[in-house]
């Protein structure tokens, strides 16, 4: 039998210290151009990393690269947030009921299976995901996932 799913929200260290001060994963609006598309609070079913929250960098040349996982760990530290299922939805409905433009979806899609995501691994939210809905955060840390704060049972 196959071990239930299990969701996280992936992020730096640095920023894993303002979202628990904060006490909510709030939705990602940044980067949307369309103004009738939904913002979003995104997770990810990948027990090891989402490639997508790999931070992108301007190199010496200044062109725009995307670290590595092993850069990424070195320069900023990798932490996450495991939550809830409660009020995630897939990828696959996010992408419409988002009102996302189907060409931007569909380079989503593609540019995020390029660097090693797997769209039917993103699932998100979308009203912000408060600590009643946080299961455990973790760092990154020789090698492994380790506790780094546990949330009351509710």
């Amino acid at each position: 039998m196959e071990p239930p799913k299990r969701y996280f929200h992936y992020t730096t260290e640095n920023r894993l210290e303002i979202i628990l001060q904060s006490e909510i994963i709030l939705l990602a609006g940044s980067g949307i151009e369309n103004k009738n598309e939904k913002p979003c609070a995104w997770v990810s079913s990948n027990p090891k990393w989402e490639s997508t929250a790999t931070k992108l960098i301007k190199n010496q040349k200044g062109i725009i690269t995307q670290m590595t996982f092993e850069e990424q760990l070195k320069n900023f530290g990798c932490a996450r947030i495991e939550v809830e299922s409660k009020g995630l939805l897939p990828w696959k409905t996010i992408r419409k009921i988002a009102k996302i433009k189907p060409t931007m979806a569909d380079a989503m899609e593609s540019s995020g299976i390029r660097i090693g995501g797997n769209p039917s691994e993103w699932f998100g939210s979308f009203s912000p995901i408060d600590i009643n809905r946080w299961i455990r955060a973790e760092i990154f840390r020789d090698g492994e996932w380790v506790e780094y704060e546990v949330f009351e049972e509710k």
